[in-house]
C-alpha cells in the first residue's frame, strides 16, 4: 500500500531537520553534519526554541484580552 510507520523519534528527528533548513538557513547536508557533530546540543536548542515560542504566544494572548 505504501503507507510509512513513523516512530515518534523519526518524527522529532524530521522536525529537527526542518528546523535547522527552513527555519535557520542550513543545507541538508549543513544539518546532516551539524547533528552529528552536536545532535544533543541542537536537540536542546530546539527544545528551549519551542519552549520560548510557548511562552511568547501565551503573553500575546494575555496581551490581548487586556
Amino acid at each position: 500500500k505504501g503507507n510509512r510507520l513513523f516512530k515518534q523519534e523519526d518524527i522529532e528527528i524530521i522536525r529537527i531537520i526542518y528546523n535547522l533548513v527552513k527555519e535557520r538557513g542550513y543545507t541538508l547536508q549543513g544539518a546532516k553534519e551539524k547533528l552529528l557533530k552536536s545532535r544533543e546540543e541542537t536537540i536542546n536548542n530546539i527544545e528551549m526554541l519551542k519552549t520560548l515560542q510557548k511562552v511568547k504566544a501565551f503573553l500575546l494572548d494575555i496581551k490581548t484580552n487586556l
